[in-house]
């Protein structure tokens, strides 16, 4: 669609409207105008300007009660489908909690207003309601079955806590952020890989950021790249520990790769996973970031540290579809797919870093780097950092829903890793108990069944 179209909705002060020569606006058609603003291409400039408006627009409404008030409809609860909406924007929302809140403010009687009051039988219907509910009651069987296999996983490969040093992600944790987004029953060995994938990265990330040795941290990459578990016989506990896993779980994981592309992926994901290990040592050995660092080779850093690639092919390779040669080469860190999905995660990250440190004078992140290149103010770098982020999410959108040889299916994974990664950075840094709340609450909506009326069962 032409968005030059949109112009047609603007009134003489330049502002957004249903029709010329209303008396007021209504909250329903600003609504529908904020959610479609919300998906945006790279110089959609429109669109910026129609979400900005709309927001102030909607947010103005729920603070003074109006929304209830709408001149287009009788909606059952249309104040907590904008708070929510407001609250969970698009970009950060999970498909199945959208569905669950869906299902709570569902409105079967709903009515609009036109020249007459009327229903819509073919949108609001009892009947829907229940099928609605018995579907996300389904799947719960589906995602318990993957947990209890994915902890017992976790269990048999001896990782404890305090090998971590830090907090980091749980499987269960990291389980629901995939079920909630990638929710379908097909993908459901591509959740159980994904958690694998993710719950090792986490662990090896944190082992050669905090393990004390670097020689024991060179041994363990030798044994990865001789793919010799002897090697680390003789090594600390955790750094045992963290190969045996990596090891056992890449090799099954490249056998279901194998026999789902129909060719030996093996070596493909070994020369992934070796890549991603010298990542880590190089990163490691540097210690101290430079003083001459630039943003832009700061933020390539914070690429490499994310471990996308590793965090996501594995698990990609076996959504169902055989991928062409050409498809692999556009997944590559080299592709603009990935590059990305890292950069605006990286981007992301650190403005969440900063946004949450309780010593920003003395931090060395991508504020610093950017306030002492430009010689700007804080509000300034944090600004622009903030832009940045907004243009590449756009085109990482642009990246996946464009047409492409690449299977929908695999540029949809890296679209939910990205709303994923945000939703855990977001809280990571806070205060334990905000942090258990959020997830836990997150969780226990998304897990707990909903009660179907007995004579629909």
């Amino acid at each position: 669609m032409n968005l030059d179209l949109l112009e047609y909705f603007k009134d003489d002060d330049d502002n957004f409207v249903c029709f010329h020569g209303q008396t007021h606006r209504g909250v329903s058609d600003m609504f529908n105008l904020y959610r479609y603003s919300q998906l945006a291409f790279p110089g959609e400039k429109i669109l910026k300007e129609a979400k900005a408006f709309v927001q102030d627009y909607l947010r103005t409404c729920v603070a003074n009660n109006q929304v209830s008030v709408d001149k287009w409809s009788l909606k059952k609860s249309l104040d907590k489908e904008v708070a929510h909406a407001l609250e969970v924007p698009w970009r950060t929302s999970f498909e199945r909690l959208e569905a669950r809140e869906y299902i709570d403010q569902y409105g079967e009687n709903d009515v609009w207003i036109a020249k007459t009051v009327y229903k819509m039988s073919n949108v609001n219907d009892p009947k829907y309601l229940e099928l609605a509910k018995l579907d996300y009651n389904r799947l719960q069987k589906l995602y318990k079955s993957e947990i209890d296999s994915i902890l017992k996983w976790w269990n048999d490969c001896g990782i404890l806590d305090d090998h971590l040093v830090v907090n980091v992600w749980s499987p269960e944790e990291i389980h629901f952020g995939i079920a909630a987004t990638l929710y379908e029953p097909e993908f459901s060995a591509c959740r159980i890989a994904y958690t694998k994938c993710n719950c090792i990265e986490n662990a090896l990330r944190a082992l050669f950021e905090f393990h004390e040795s670097t020689e024991d941290l060179s041994a363990m990459y030798q044994a990865v790249k001789k793919w010799d578990p002897s090697l680390v016989h003789s090594l600390p506990l955790p750094i045992k520990a963290t190969f045996t896993a990596l090891y056992d779980t890449m090799n099954d994981l490249a056998a279901q790769a194998s026999t789902a592309q129909g060719k030996d992926m093996f070596n493909y994901l070994h020369d992934l996973r070796l890549k991603q290990m010298q990542h880590y040592m190089n990163i490691r050995e540097q210690r101290r970031v430079l003083q001459d660092t630039t943003l832009k080779q700061y933020i390539e850093q914070g690429k490499g540290d994310l471990g996308v690639a590793m965090r996501l092919l594995p698990s990609m390779f076996i959504m169902g579809e055989r991928l062409s040669n050409h498809a692999f080469g556009c997944l590559d860190e080299r592709s603009a797919i990935q590059d990305r999905l890292s950069s605006f995660l990286s981007l992301f990250a650190e403005v969440q870093k900063h946004k949450n440190s309780s010593n920003k004078d003395n931090d060395r992140d991508a504020v610093y780097f950017y306030m002492k290149e430009k010689s700007c103010t804080e509000q300034e770098a944090i600004s622009y950092l903030n832009a940045m982020m907004e243009d590449t999410f756009d085109e990482l959108v642009h990246e996946c829903l464009k047409s492409s040889l690449v299977p929908r299916s695999c540029r949809r994974l890296m679209l939910e890793h990205a709303r994923v990664t945000q939703f855990f950075l977001t809280h990571e840094l806070s205060n334990e108990s905000t942090r258990r709340e959020v997830i836990d609450n997150a969780m226990d909506r998304m897990f707990t069944p909903i009660l179907v009326h007995e004579q629909s069962l």
